[in-house]
Order: C-alpha cells, then sequence, then structure tokens
C-alpha cells in the first residue's frame, strides 16, 4: 500500500501531456542490478546471482532469500529480500503519482506455502503487499491465484501459478477505471493469459492504494506475507497493455521480456492548410530494399504533425509514410533499436488518383470536380488539395507545381 500524503514538490513539478507509451524499466539481472533502461534496482538482504534453465536455455537470473534451499517447505532464513524499484513515469492518470502502468516478470518460486507478495506500493514496506499469490485451505478456488482485496481468481478460469515452474506474469493498473466490475483495470496475467480481473480493490482511485512514488518493491510487505524465489527478467511500462500486447508476450524465455521500440516523428503535409489531425497517415516498415511491408500502421497527427507507435521490431529497415493525395516517402536503412527511434517525413501533394504519381490522371480528376465543396454532386475530397473545403484554382496551382513528381516505391 502505498504512502498517504502528497508531498508539495511532487505537486509542482508535475506537468500534463501526451507521450509514447514505452519501457520506462527494463532489468536482466546478468550478475547485477543494472537496467538495459532505467536506473539499477537496489537489493534488499540475500540477493544472489546464478544460472537456471528457462524453456531448455541457460539464463542468468537472480536469486533472493537464503543462499540455499533446504529441500522442504521451508527456507532456512526468514523472509527479508527484496528489491527496490525506481520509477521514472511521474504523474499521470491526471494524479501527482503514477496511476497507469504495466509490471512483467520472469520468475519462479520453488514453493509458495501461503500469501506471497509480489509487488508493495510503499516504499517504506509498513503496510500489506499490493498483488499477491494466494494459498490458503486446500479445495479453495482461489488457491494459487493472482490478486489482491479476496480476489484471486475469476469463476470458470482455471489458470493458476504454478510452484517450482518458470513463468511470465504481468499486472496491469489503472487507476481511473472504475471498480465494482469488470471494467476495472486491476489485471492479473500469466504466460500472455489474463487470470484474474479484480473488480473491487480497496483503496481504488487516483492516487490512491495503487499508485506508485518515485520508488516501489518487489516481492515485500510489512509483516513477512512473502517467500524466497528466482528472477529472471523485469519490466515496467508507462502505460496500461491491452490484453492482446500481454499475449504477445507470450511465456518466460531465458532471452527475457521483448522490448517494443517506439517509432516517432514529424509528418509534414505539403500545401496544406486543412486540419491535418484528420489526416490518417499509412507507415509500413520494410526490409532493406523491399516493398513488402512487415508492419503496417495506420497512424494519427496531432495538431503539429507528430505521431508515435510502438514495435516489436528491431533492426535495420526501410520507413514508408503515404497519405491519401500525398505522394509516399521512404526512408532507407532506418535503425530500430530500444526504446526509441525518430522517423521525420516531408510528403509531396498532388496525388489525387492515389496512384503515388502526379500526372494528368490527376488534372482529370481535379477538373471533374473543380468547383465543388462537401454535400455537392462530383464533391472529391481528394481534389481538394489544400484543406479548404473547396475544389478551386489554388489546387490547380498544388498540381502545377508538383506535376510530374514521383513518389518513392
Amino acid at each position: 500500500m502505498r504512502s498517504a500524503c502528497v508531498a508539495l514538490g511532487l505537486l509542482l513539478l508535475v506537468t500534463a501531456g501526451v507521450s509514447a507509451q514505452r519501457v520506462v524499466g527494463h532489468w536482466n539481472f546478468d550478475g547485477n542490478l543494472n537496467g538495459t533502461i532505467g536506473a539499477p534496482l537496489v537489493g534488499v538482504g540475500n540477493i544472489f546471482f546464478e544460472t537456471a534453465v528457462i524453456g531448455g536455455q541457460t539464463a542468468k537470473v537472480a536469486r533472493f532469500g537464503d543462499d540455499w534451499w533446504d529441500g522442504d517447505e521451508t527456507w532456512t532464513t526468514g523472509h527479508n529480500s527484496y528489491f527496490i524499484v525506481p520509477n521514472p513515469i511521474g504523474g499521470n492518470g491526471g494524479g501527482a503519482y503514477t496511476n497507469q502502468y504495466t509490471i512483467i516478470m520472469d520468475v519462479m518460486f520453488p514453493y509458495t506455502p501461503g500469501y506471497v507478495s509480489l509487488y508493495q506500493t510503499n516504499p517504506n514496506n509498513t503496510n500489506d503487499g499490493d498483488w499477491f499469490i494466494f494459498r490458503d485451505a486446500p479445495g479453495d478456488e482461489r488457491t494459487n491465484g493472482l490478486g489482491i482485496s479476496g480476489d484471486y481468481s475469476e469463476p470458470g478460469n482455471p489458470l493458476r501459478f504454478q510452484d517450482s515452474v518458470w513463468q511470465r506474469i504481468a499486472l496491469v493498473i489503472d487507476t481511473t477505471t472504475p471498480s465494482g466490475g469488470n471494467s476495472c483495470v486491476y489485471r492479473c496475467y500469466i504466460n500472455g493469459q489474463l487470470q484474474n480481473i479484480v473488480q473491487s480493490p480497496s483503496g481504488w482511485g487516483v492516487d490512491g492504494r495503487f499508485s506508485l512514488d518515485p520508488t516501489f518493491l518487489l516481492f515485500a510487505d510489512e509483516d513477512g506475507e512473502t517467500q524466497e524465489g528466482l528472477i529472471n527478467c523485469l519490466q515496467l511500462r508507462d502505460y496500461a497493455m491491452s490484453d492482446a500486447e500481454i499475449a504477445a508476450l507470450g511465456g518466460p524465455s531465458a532471452a527475457g521480456i521483448p522490448i517494443p521500440v517506439a517509432v516517432e516523428g514529424t509528418v509534414t503535409l505539403g500545401d496544406f492548410d486543412g486540419d491535418i489531425t484528420k489526416v490518417p497517415v499509412t507507415i509500413e516498415i520494410r526490409n532493406p530494399g523491399q516493398t513488402t511491408p512487415l508492419e503496417t500502421r495506420v497512424v494519427s497527427l496531432d495538431s503539429t504533425g507528430k505521431y508515435t507507435f510502438v514495435t516489436g521490431l528491431t533492426g535495420t529497415y526501410d520507413v514508408a509514410a503515404k497519405a491519401s493525395h500525398w505522394l509516399r516517402s521512404v526512408k532507407s536503412n532506418v535503425r530500430i533499436a530500444p526504446t526509441s527511434v525518430t522517423v521525420d517525413f516531408t510528403l509531396i501533394n498532388g496525388d489525387i488518383d492515389g496512384d503515388n504519381e502526379v500526372t494528368l490522371f490527376d488534372f482529370g480528376e481535379l477538373v471533374a470536380a473543380f468547383g465543388t465543396m462537401p454535400g455537392d454532386s462530383g464533391w472529391n475530397p481528394n481534389a481538394d488539395l489544400d484543406g479548404d473545403e473547396e475544389v478551386s484554382l489554388f489546387d490547380f496551382g498544388i498540381l502545377v507545381r508538383t506535376f510530374g513528381a514521383v513518389g518513392d516505391e
């Protein structure tokens, strides 16, 4: 449970804005607590680095707890080991704290004897944990489910956490959603599948119990409802991921959790004075020198022409952009790598018929629509090149200037 008071300094530092959905923290536990993305973790108690086999491959992992497992249902020391996780997201969801986020981790617990805390939003660890593995009386259908506030399973869903098995678990939080039903975004996942929706978490709401300070804790609880285990990878994202995004991550792997890349930039729509936020732009990612897209996204621009989307592709690719009556532009050999890449485009106007050339056929289309406005018979929005909602001599002027231009393939 997070601390209750709101620091005045934090309130003064928080600014509103729209940012790309991205990974803000990623830790692989490759013999240290450094972040591939983000500041290092801090280990409290007994933290050891060793190897484990995940999916038939050897992985470097961290073990939190005693220095050896004695083979029965208890460890040889108390449950005092956890990680302090830096949270760089800041305020979101209309609050001073982090209200929308996703935590993903590849973990294994040899044994879960009771309640096992997975995370704690209170950085001082002075109250109850906020995400648990539940294990209680034999026959309780909630046993080995994930959740909080007595809610650890969905009716009819048999998916459960398993002891001594590597699993990829995820928690998706959006405290701006209403509690009391399935629209509440306190959602638990195992190996890409939805395991539980906690419908009425106690303390729910913006800047409430499940909102994050600049740090939070993994595997901590104020009264010892914890258990020693192993972790291979941890990832923090600054938004509430969708079911489809979680499903695409699948189960655990020795290589860890994939890191998506934010592709972002500015599209300049040439010779256009209309509302650019109403012009969809198709962006393709292709193998270098090829025209067949590996991934296609239709993006919206903001009022300044900026766009952003997230891809799981990494490597060197060509990136193409095309809008309705503009010629295609291709940027070659773009290096797409975590966490973001900027690709800007300037598109040439005049391609009324959409064949990626400005020719006499486009003049024919413009002549056919000349003098029309929205609602008129013969109105063609693609012939309104300047976006003033009238096909006029100004549009003819654009066509004359760009006549003969050919877009990139």
